[in-house]
């Protein structure tokens, strides 16, 4: 064989390209190594053809009779000893023909002979495959294939079976075939297929023979030899049979055995279940429960053994309570009653509830005393979540990891997952290396679901590449292994609803799609039409898994149609539609919405302009879904016919409509309608008193829309979101802390969201680490708590540490600003985003609003990076044309407060925010005159323009000592104060709220009407006035008085009570100078060298 062929091979076996073929493929390319006719010498080259056997064994449940035969041919031209493969192919071409689909002798012989070359393999379902050959029988079967199936059938059946199989046969052959028969059967000499496989009627008696020894050895308590799959193979044909009698504890380790090795082979399942249902009226309580415990490990086997075993319980649970019934019924309460706190605990964190504080405390007391393993996991998931694990349970995990259980198992990957210090990754790697290669076929179905969902946890960022090395290889081996058992429970007998909540479920080790793919094709093998119920829940499915599977949609797509069809020509009839087809229908608008699925346009088409031609006809609980289908097609004016019609009838929704209406509202942003957010509000506040079961997002959305809307939210709302925070998704989450600053309500519900800011981290992208940043940055008085600024210095350092994770500059900037307005100064956060910030990459693909705010996030921290702030000079003088108010304001005040020195750059900036006077609130432009005057800048242009617009807006400004601030700009920017209309205007008004003026703004008007000798009486007598008043109050210090009484002797001016009340003050500071503070000294020094 040439090189250029065994680098194909080569290639075609590595898990890269082994794993991504699609079934048509692998078909094709284990057919192709079949017709190579390569020898066992030949094939020394692959390294594993365990990814083709493993992907061949998956696929196998979506193939035609066919293909069945062209992978096992494949399979046994590179020798593949996998029995799970070979179970798997017989019992699909068993299947198959029990079905009556189209097989033929050829598929039959190509199956079996690969189970044959396999060693000590024995499978009770070949010997029923080889005996329906005579039905499969065609005249176009050649003497080739004929022949290897008589001497396969001579091999594998008794000879009873055999000659009765001939007569058969013979029955239905032609000339041609009958004389093949008759020379295959004198010429195979009582030869097997495979000899030396250890797979002959004789070999397998003999080792039959000594198992049934073994067994008697081990009953008298001398174990020789441990159980194999090949061994537990055979005991369990011997003894089924056997011919009886059968013993319980005999039935109950058939069962283990076949569900531990994971064996796939229906006749022999079939006769294990009829003896086993055979001995249950024999079997003692005991027996029967360790029974109950292995099926139920196993959903997709022994279903009637179950459905059995759960009805004679649920029967004698209702009986009358006595003797075992009464036993039973006191042993379930006292499980109940002793639940350790610490697995209560961890129920509710896994639910995303908040832990008591007294249960937290019986967890915390619980530790003293020893606890089994499986519950010091779960205590340290507990634990993790509040702060860091305890020692001793880490301890205990180590010293026991080989005795953790299934429940203990996944407590330990979701404690991996929430460790930030990467403290039990090397222990998780060594247990799951243990379970995926033992301990998966015990762990029940429940149990490897929620398994599939803690691996959905992103791993925390920062963790040692050797320590993730070695628990990426533990996972993938975990994967395959989960991958293989939730396919054999898809494949068993559990309905559609189940199938699609497994898919789901394994959306993370599913990566090749093969599970949801299994899913969508036994559906459309079927080849029956799907009700509106099932097609909902694969549309569910399909959403989830964000994958598209053609044939299904075509079949869903008849389903829908025929629904939207039916209830619009209820409506336009003035019918009722009933009310569960209202409910299919707003399911089906809702999901269409989130998924987009071309093959339903033109239903949901139908459904809008029905909607849009008589809103009032449509049933109201449909409406906010389709609501939602409006917005994915850009109707936002039916999007505000069906909000007003909604208004009155929020009361009425169900819980699910109430849902898809905050969802509505969240997806609306700023176009939603005030009245219907006060009505949700309320009706999601009437659900929670009366204990409704609402989803916690649904609740968070409705809040979020009151916050955006600057609305206050209910105290039972934001208790019920206290509860619940950790249920909240990190997208659901980022939205509140946006939107939570705008709220008038206490600062409950912000400081909650602060608190719980550092937990989630690790589960935020870099986006909305830096949108929660940003959010809770605009909260009022944020950082002033303790609590607070723990958090700020958790969360500051974390980014710090993970600096690399933050690629694109607007995150940055907005990341910057929050912790600034969090009051957070540590200059490493600074400095490490500010070399960040000069990368090239980075800063190439910041926009001017990104910009701005990083210059207004370094200017309130005080922060100042030359060099990047010389860069950021020059774009922004590059773009100062297209630079609107808001970048204005920030960029502005963000260079003064850094005391950039930039002539031109001030020019710029000043004449653009000059020609946009009019686009700044009052704030922003007394804001903007602060920023110039305390660098001393002269800009006419902007002094009036400002000035005259602050004049004209004097029934906004709301504070006097802004006005004060003001004028104090003016005088620092060289502007004449004196002459000046609006400056006369302006000082009538202050003088007119004089009682509103403190200290510092008096100060500032006493060192003004100094230094420019401006003589202003009014204004003189309203300060004096006010100063007594404060004196009075005990709000003025003595250098406020000194300066106060040396302006009024500067200008002359007696004000009697000024000098009676502030001389005593006055008198203790020195008459020479005006003690200013460190910033106003600061600017003075400025003014003086400039």
């Amino acid at each position: 064989m040439n090189g250029k062929l065994c680098g194909l091979l080569q290639r075609l076996a590595s898990p890269i390209v082994a794993t991504r073929l699609a079934k048509e493929e692998l078909c094709l390319s284990m057919s192709a190594i079949a017709r190579l006719r390569l020898r066992k010498d030949q094939i020394g080259f692959l390294r594993s053809t365990d990814t083709l056997s493993t992907r061949a064994h998956r696929i196998s449940a979506l193939c035609t009779p066919t293909e069945l035969a062209m992978l096992a041919e494949g399979a046994d031209a590179i020798a593949s000893p996998r029995m799970d493969l070979a179970d798997a192919l017989i019992d699909e071409m068993y299947e198959a023909v029990r079905t009556a689909k189209p097989a033929r002798i050829a598929h039959v012989v190509s199956v079996v002979q690969y189970s044959a070359g396999i060693e000590l393999y024995l499978n009770e379902t070949v010997a029923a495959l080889l005996r329906s050959g005579a039905k499969l029988l065609h005249k176009s079967d050649g003497a080739t294939v004929l022949t290897h199936y008589v001497q396969l059938s001579e091999s594998r059946l008794p000879v009873e079976a055999f000659h009765g199989l001939m007569e058969e046969l013979r029955a239905k052959a032609t000339e041609g075939q009958r004389l093949t028969f008759l020379k295959a059967k004198t010429g195979s000499s009582g030869a097997t297929i495979g000899q030396g496989s250890g797979s002959g009627l004789d070999g397998d008696a003999k080792a039959l023979a000594e198992d049934h020894a073994l067994v008697e050895d081990e009953e008298e308590g001398e174990e020789k030899e441990a159980w194999t799959a090949p061994r537990a193979r055979r005991w369990m044909s011997q003894w089924a049979n056997g011919g009886g009698p059968w013993k319980p504890s005999e039935a109950i380790q058939a069962v283990e055995l076949y569900t531990h090795f994971a064996v796939r082979d229906f006749i022999l399942h079939e006769k294990i279940q009829e003896i086993t249902l055979s001995v249950i009226p024999s079997a003692t309580k005991y027996e029967l429960e360790e029974i109950r415990k292995t099926v139920l490990s196993s959903c997709n086997v022994f279903a009637l053994l179950r459905d059995t075993l759960t009805r004679r319980r649920d029967a004698e649970s209702g009986a009358p309570v006595d003797g075992a019934g009464s036993t039973h019924s006191e042993g379930s309460c006292a499980a109940v009653t002793e639940m350790p706190a610490s697995t209560r605990a961890y129920n509710l964190v896994t639910a995303g509830r908040r832990v008591p504080e007294d249960l937290m405390f019986e967890v915390v007391k619980e530790q003293s005393c020893h606890t089994p393993v499986d519950v010091a996991a779960q205590a340290g998931c507990i634990f993790v979540e509040r702060g860091e694990i305890p020692e001793g349970v880490l301890l205990q995990l180590s010293a026991e990891r080989d005795k953790l259980g299934p429940q203990g198992v996944v407590a330990l990957v979701r404690l991996a997952r929430r460790d930030s210090t990467g403290a039990v990754l090397p222990l998780c790697a060594a247990v799951l290396h243990r379970f995926a290669a033992e301990g998966i076929q015990g762990a029940a179905v429940e149990t490897v679901l929620e398994l599939c969902e803690n691996l959905a946890l992103p791993l925390p960022r920062g963790l040692r590449e050797e320590d993730l090395s070695q628990l990426r290889g533990a996972e993938e081996m975990l994967r395959e292994a989960l991958s293989t058992r939730l396919l054999a429970v898809v494949r068993g007998g559990c309905d559609l609803r189940f199938q699609c909540r497994v898919a789901k479920a394994a959306l993370v080790i599913d990566t090749n799609n093969e599970l949801v793919q299994f899913v969508c094709s036994a559906v459309c093998a079927r080849g029956q039409p799907l009700s509106v119920e099932q097609a909902l829940l694969l549309l569910d499915l399909l959403c989830k898994r964000d994958f598209i599977h053609e044939p299904v949609v075509d079949v869903m797509e008849v389903a829908f149609r025929g629904l939207v069809e039916s209830v619009v020509a209820r409506m336009e009839a003035s019918k009722e539609v009933p009310s569960e087809d209202v409910r299919y229908i707003a399911h089906f608008a809702a999901m269409q919405a989130e998924f987009d699925v071309p093959d339903f346009d033109p239903v949901a088409l139908f459904l809008l302009r029905a909607v849009e031609r008589d809103p009032t006809r449509v049933p109201t609980e449909m409406l906010p879904a389709v609501g939602l289908l409006c917005l994915r097609g850009g109707r936002h004016d039916t999007v505000a016919k069906i909000q007003n019609h909604i208004i009155k009838q929020v009361g009425t929704l169900s819980v699910n409509a109430v849902g898809e209406l905050a969802q509505l509202l969240m997806v609306a942003g700023h176009n939603t309608v005030d009245e219907l957010v006060d009505e949700l509000h309320s009706a999601v506040t009437g659900i929670l008193v009366r204990e409704g079961n609402l989803l916690a997002e649904d609740v968070a959305k409705v809040a979020a829309a009151c916050c955006r809307r600057g609305k206050a939210v209910d105290e039972r709302v934001v208790d019920y979101l206290l509860n619940h925070m950790s249920a909240l998704s990190s997208h659901v989450y980022t939205d509140l802390c946006r939107f939570v600053h705008l709220t008038p309500s206490p600062p409950l519900l912000a400081n909650s969201l602060v608190d719980d800011f550092p937990r989630r981290l690790d589960l935020l992208s870099p986006g909305e680490i830096a949108e929660v940043a940003f959010g809770l940055g605009e909260v009022a008085e944020l950082g002033q708590r303790l609590s607070h600024q723990l958090a700020t210095e958790r969360c500051s350092d974390y980014v710090i540490d993970h600096s690399q994770v933050f690629w694109r500059g607007m995150d940055v900037a907005r990341l910057l600003y929050g912790f600034s307005r969090m009051h957070c100064t540590k200059r490493s956060l600074y400095n490490v985003f500010a070399t960040r910030l000069a990368h090239r990459p980075i800063l190439s693909t910041m926009g001017q609003e990104a910009i701005s705010i990083a210059i207004a996030a370094f200017g309130r921290a005080k922060y100042l990076d030359k060099k990047l702030f010389d860069k950021f000079s020059r774009r922004m003088l590059a773009q100062t044309d297209a630079l609107g108010a808001a970048e204005l304001l920030f960029t502005i005040r963000g260079f003064s407060r850094v005391m950039l020195l930039n002539d031109r750059l001030y020019d710029e900036l000043g004449a653009r925010a000059a020609e946009k006077v009019k686009e700044f609130p009052v704030d922003s432009k007394c804001v903007l005159l602060n920023s110039y005057g305390s660098l001393g800048v002269t800009h006419p242009e902007l002094a009036t323009k400002m000035l005259s617009g602050i004049v004209e807006s004097l029934s906004e400004l709301k504070d006097a000592n802004k006005a004060v601030g003001v004028i104090a700009s003016l005088w620092q920017m060289h502007h004449s104060l004196e002459g000046d209309e609006h400056v006369a205007t302006l000082t009538d008004w202050i003088v007119d709220r004089a009682h509103e003026l403190d200290e510092e703004a008096i100060g500032k008007l006493c060192v003004v009407m100094r230094e420019t000798n401006w003589r202003n009486v009014p204004l003189l007598r309203a300060v004096a006035e006010q100063s007594v008043r404060l004196q009075r109050q005990e709000n003025i210090s003595p250098n406020c008085c000194r300066a106060v009484l040396d302006t009024l002797g500067t200008f002359m001016l007696h004000h009697q009570g000024a000098r009676e009340n502030l001389s005593a003050l006055a008198r203790s500071v020195s008459k020479e100078r005006i003690q200013l503070s460190e910033e106003e000294e600061q600017h003075l020094q400025l003014l003086l060298q400039r």
